[in-house]
């Protein structure tokens, strides 16, 4: 049953930028639920509408492509600021719009992985705006965080005996501080991370199959707006 009251995409000015929202839901009478996506740039709309199909029948769903990610990409993002509390306040501003788009005076606030830090400074800054926060793969101590997914893929590498992941991860090394010696290093960790189950409960594949595969074929996204998620 498809019957919704709202359903709709819509591109609203946030924080001096234009920023694209999604909303759904089948009365307006329920409380809203704004998910705070990862990345940062890692939109998932597509799958949050897909996996939390359940809510549509206790919850208005909001979702938001973050500055610079998805159907907020564009060129001129990429002279914007991408500071964390640009983003926070962005989140603050996109908080008021669904209250008075929804007649709300509160919204539900649901951050996973780098939207769970947005979500927490937000519940933290603007507690008036928020009825309650949800931390799905919530961010604490990044650098124990680091150290562990790292020691995690490798003794999987060795486990599975895969020379070339194990090849691949000591060529690269374990993050120092937290960091990686440059992006492309990290994005080999992240691949083998998916493919190794630390990605999504239950799931072992890499990020082509994880990330971009459903981005791909999801009707919510144009093939010409992917240059704004990958």
């Amino acid at each position: 049953m498809n019957d919704f009251a709202i359903d709709l995409s819509e591109n609203v000015e946030i924080n001096g930028s234009v920023q694209n929202i999604r909303i759904r839901t089948r009365s307006l009478a329920y409380p809203a639920m704004l998910f705070i996506h990862g990345g940062p740039g890692v939109t998932d709309r597509h799958l949050v509408l897909r996996s939390c199909a359940g809510l549509y029948d206790c919850c208005t769903i909001v979702c938001w492509d973050q500055r610079g990610c998805g159907k907020s990409f564009t060129k001129v993002s990429l002279g914007e600021s991408f500071d964390i509390d640009t983003f926070v306040e962005d989140a603050r501003q996109v908080v008021e719009y669904a209250c008075m788009r929804l007649g709300k005076q509160k919204v539900y606030v649901v951050g996973h992985s780098w939207g769970s830090i947005v979500g927490v400074m937000l519940a933290q800054r603007h507690p008036e705006h928020v009825a309650a926060y949800i931390g799905m793969g919530q961010f604490c101590e990044g650098v124990e965080n680091e150290r562990l997914s790292y020691e995690f893929v490798l003794a999987e590498a060795e486990r599975l005996g895969d020379r070339r992941a194990m090849r691949r991860l000591r060529g690269i090394g374990a993050p120092v501080e937290g960091r990686y010696r440059s992006e492309r290093d990290m994005r080999v960790q992240r691949d083998y991370l998916t493919r190794y189950g630390g990605g999504c409960w239950k799931k072992r594949e890499g990020i082509y199959k994880s990330i971009i595969l459903p981005l791909m074929r999801t009707p919510e996204y144009r093939l010409s707006e992917l240059p704004g998620m990958i």
